[in-house]
């Protein structure tokens, strides 16, 4: 995958400021006022066709007021900053730190960090292989068609009471348990679509694995005209994927209807989260019963406490933990409400879901002949060495005690024969005899290295 340079994904109004500058030569602007990108990009190419140091140094005003003013790439910046220690800029809110960097010379580190935030931003990858989620989808809802979708009663059943709960009673927290297989995606997708993000919910989805996060926007994706159910007014729908293989938590804005988020990607950049906070927020956690992680609850604390009174949806399989104290920190987080479950066994039993069929795997005849010849050596009778003779010739265990011997393993090649005569051998405690050398095996302590008195080679 090659990635290249682009101006065509910066803000329009960044592109205009520059490309309509003073600053900007004569000959390299246009005569007449454009707000399209594409032509745009072709103006800013032949001002510039990647940014470094003149550049900022050129137009760092336009860069403060209308590329970092107002969105997580200031942010971003003022993290770089404070990294480095630099001009006491730290991440606080965003008039303090506009108005920090606005008070900054171009310095060789206040440029750098700049282009550095340009070239991150303007990076576009080509490849074959690149996810259809990578960087921010928008949805025109007025070409978009509503395909049929059929429902099963009980997901019917399970939307009437998510409505039922977060809408007609307004309450905040609650588990929704269906077993795998049953629909639990499209369940909530289905709800989330025609009562929420319908009626201007913005939604904030966490999962914790890539492939998750591709499964559900490729659902949101192709039920997103679902929305013009309850809302034709709305005119396009907006979504971006957060993760390793995705987009960076930077490309979030304030007007995404929805986040998909892997939980390591937003956990270590919550800060970036005041910024993109619609007015109603649904967070909405896959596989709730990691809930009660530390990295979950920061980045839900964190919404929650600049949005009070967002909502919070939890879908999981299996609502326990491995022990009781888990579970009802777990069911605590959800105000101890589960709004619908429906078990494996009712699927089965109404023919739902296939019945399982237990396929017994044989072991290998070869895998157990050598299981059992290996039970028989082990079963061998073993002896320990001989103890030495301690300063005072009182008889002393051998600080190798770990070392034995097998009674009929045969000789060890790095051993003279059993049958070889005596052979006496020089140890720091002197010269010993052996009268009939034996094969010992070899200490634990590694190979070469051999018990007092044992003879090596």
């Amino acid at each position: 995958m090659v990635k290249k340079f682009t101006w065509s994904e910066f803000p329009t109004k960044f592109l205009k400021a520059v490309v309509y500058s003073d600053k900007t030569p004569k000959a390299l602007r246009p005569q007449i006022e454009y707000d399209d990108n594409t032509l745009l990009t072709v103006y800013m190419d032949e001002i510039c066709l990647y940014p470094y140091d003149g550049f900022v140094k050129k137009y760092k005003a336009e860069i403060d007021n209308y590329f970092f003013a107002d969105s997580n790439r200031l942010v971003s910046v003022c993290k770089r900053f404070e990294k480095l220690n630099y001009g006491g800029i730290k991440v606080t809110n965003n008039e303090d730190m506009l108005m920090k960097l606005r008070q900054k010379r171009c310095t060789s580190t206040l440029c750098q960090c700049y282009v550095r935030e340009l070239l991150l931003y303007g990076k576009k990858n080509d490849g074959d292989d690149e996810s259809l989620f990578k960087g921010e989808k928008v949805i025109d809802l007025q070409l978009a068609e509503k395909e049929e979708i059929a429902m099963f009663p009980y997901q019917k059943k399970a939307i009437e009471k998510l409505k039922a709960y977060f809408v007609d009673e307004d309450k905040q927290s609650g588990i929704l348990v269906m077993p795998t297989g049953s629909g639990k995606t499209r369940t909530s997708v289905y709800f989330l679509f025609q009562d929420m993000i319908s009626n201007g919910y913005q939604v904030i989805w966490l999962t914790h694995r890539a492939m998750l996060i591709e499964q559900t926007a490729n659902t949101f994706y192709r039920l997103s005209p679902l929305i013009k159910d309850n809302n034709e007014d709305m005119e396009e729908f907006k979504m971006v994927c957060i993760s390793g293989q995705h987009s960076n938590v930077k490309i979030m804005e304030e007007d995404d209807n929805l986040i998909i988020s892997s939980v390591q990607s937003l956990c270590n950049n919550t800060e970036y989260l005041p910024n993109i906070l619609g007015e109603k927020v649904v967070i909405v956690v896959d596989e709730a019963h990691h809930t009660i992680a530390p990295s979950y609850r920061r980045i839900i604390d964190k919404i929650r406490e600049y949005c009070p009174w967002s909502k919070l949806l939890g879908i999981t399989a299996t609502p326990v933990r491995l022990t009781d104290k888990g579970t009802l920190r777990l069911m605590k987080l959800f105000d101890n409400t589960i709004i619908y479950s429906k078990s494996m066994s009712e699927l089965i039993a109404d023919g739902t879901l296939a019945k399982p069929e237990y396929i017994p795997v044989e072991k290998c005849q070869n895998s157990q002949k050598e299981t059992a010849a290996a039970s028989s050596a082990d079963s061998r009778p073993w002896v320990s060495l001989p103890s030495r003779q301690g300063a005072r010739g009182r008889s002393v265990p051998s600080r190798r005690a770990a070392v034995w011997q097998r009674t009929d393993s045969p000789p060890h090649p790095a051993h003279p024969a059993a049958s070889r005569k005596p052979v006496r051998s020089q140890g720091r405690r002197g010269v010993r005899e052996n009268s009939s050398p034996q094969p010992t095996a070899r200490a634990a302590h590694g190979p070469g290295r051999a018990v007092r008195g044992e003879i090596s080679t």
